[in-house]
């Protein structure tokens, strides 16, 4: 990897002196050619590095990467990541690769809900997912003036919109390029990347370790607090796979059709067909500002019509 690295420098060296050259004799289409090979070479080598670091952690390496839509990509220590600009608004993914894992929460877990039915999932293919809540500054620039959102601020997260809402930003935001595939995540999968591996009420520990250092909530266990405020994307630390705030600050809506109890038999990606009747009742988690503890933990499933 030093090596693949030593050859990038000395390639950019050749080229700056081939740019001099070229400058001094005026031959400025040649100039736009080295410097076109250099992005080329430099992006080439980049992900052989990345590839081979990923090889070498036995992980699932995504399809493509970097996708076509992608402005900026990396490996950082979190894993592979890739960002998207739309009008100077960047906005990262994080890759997650496939797995299993145990949904809902034992009999013991304080705070526990009768529909939290622990079972073993597997999802069987990687996805990329957005390290943190759509920003106010990305659903204005998508929404234009079509933006039912209360809060204002650039970096806060999105808030106070319905499923629908979140539905026509996706279909607008898919126009943009023609490989964009956004959607809500699936329940399974947005439990699964909360979790980042772990099997404690929060991807940080249990009860005693939640505090208002690592989530926005009401600083209670059983209490509401309804004078709380939203934070900006990336206040608190983020899980082990690179995702910021998926405990508190807002509820984030999944795909999924609300089911009561999911059950305690081993699902493989438990993807449902999705209804367009207006009067659903959709899938919410995470907990929000405001709420009580034992709402923002991993397990916690809740439920809103769609359209409010």
């Amino acid at each position: 990897m030093v090596q693949q690295r030593g050859d990038l420098y000395q390639a950019e060296e050749f080229f700056m002196e081939a740019l001099k050259i070229n400058d001094s004799l005026g031959l400025k289409g040649n100039t736009t050619k080295l410097l076109n090979n250099l992005n080329k070479l430099r992006k080439k080598i980049d992900n052989t590095i990345i590839r081979k670091n990923i090889e070498e952690m036995h992980i699932s390496f995504p399809p493509t990467f970097p996708c076509a839509w992608a402005a900026e990509w990396g490996q950082d220590q979190y894993g592979l990541w890739q960002a998207f600009n739309y009008q100077d608004v960047f906005h990262a993914f994080r890759w997650i690769q496939p797995g299993n894992f145990l949904m809902g929460s034992p009999n013991n877990e304080d705070g526990r809900y009768d529909r939290e039915d622990q079972h073993h999932v597997t999802l069987s293919r990687g996805f990329w997912l957005a390290e943190t809540p759509v920003t106010k500054k990305l659903w204005d620039v998508v929404m234009q003036d079509d933006s039912p959102s209360s809060i204002k601020g650039g970096q806060l997260p999105v808030a106070t919109v319905s499923w629908n809402n979140c539905q026509n930003f996706i279909q607008k935001i898919n126009l943009f390029h023609s490989d964009f595939r956004f959607s809500l995540p699936w329940e399974a999968i947005w439990e699964y990347a909360c979790r980042a591996g772990t099997t404690t009420a929060f991807s940080f520990g249990n009860k005693e370790d939640l505090n208002l250092e690592r989530v926005n909530y009401s600083g209670q266990w059983s209490d509401f607090e309804s004078n709380a405020k939203t934070k900006p994307v990336k206040t608190y630390p983020p899980n082990d796979w690179g995702l910021y705030e998926m405990h508190g600050n807002v509820f984030e809506w999944c795909q999924d059709i609300w089911q009561e109890n999911l059950g305690t038999d081993a699902v493989i990606d438990p993807y449902q067909e999705v209804q367009n009747d207006q009067n659903v009742r959709r899938v919410i988690r995470g907990g929000a500002r405001g709420s009580k503890g034992e709402i923002c933990r991993a397990a916690f499933r809740s439920v809103h019509v769609q359209d409010n």
